[in-house]
């Protein structure tokens, strides 16, 4: 195949500088012919725009593509908003837990006083079962005055049963 192909070469074909003389009907089917690849030409361009293949297309393409990073940028702006948002949220709720627990702390404080008056209450009381205690023992002599004569009732009393009753103190 090789060998043929040189032989073209050689005979005068595609390759060789020297002009053809083909005859002038040659000359019109080729015109004809590039009428038909111009047509198809511009049809491929129409369908190829179509499909935005040709470089105009691309180029939309990357328009097309800033607009997306447009976009982009525009939600990260209103994200970010969001977020400025969620902070400013947050921020106001750290607030009321601060205003809270200064509640809290005046709750607190409300509270010992509480107790401290509660304390207070119980050490009157304390004394006052002291006084009480005081006045059950003065009654309690008094009683053991009384006691002895009922309980030496009681003995005598008692009929002599297999366990006398201790006697009360």
């Amino acid at each position: 195949m090789f060998v043929q192909h040189t032989r073209v070469r050689a005979a005068g074909g595609a390759m060789s500088p020297e002009p053809r003389s083909d005859p002038p009907e040659q000359h019109e089917e080729e015109g004809e012919r590039r009428k038909e690849r111009g047509a198809r030409r511009e049809e491929e361009e129409e369908r190829s725009n179509v499909r935005g293949e040709d470089r105009g297309g691309r180029r939309e393409e990357r328009g097309g593509r800033r607009e997306k990073e447009e976009e982009r940028r525009k939600e990260r702006g209103a994200r970010r908003e969001e977020e400025g948002g969620r902070r400013e949220k947050e921020g106001e709720r750290s607030q009321e837990r601060g205003e809270r627990r200064k509640e809290r702390g005046g709750r607190r404080e409300e509270e010992e006083e509480r107790r401290k008056e509660r304390e207070g209450r119980r050490e009157k009381e304390g004394e006052r079962r002291k006084e009480r205690g005081g006045r059950r023992e003065e009654e309690g002599e008094r009683s053991k005055v009384r006691g002895e004569e009922r309980g030496g009732r009681r003995e005598e009393s008692d009929g002599g049963g297999s366990h006398p009753r201790p006697a009360a103190l």
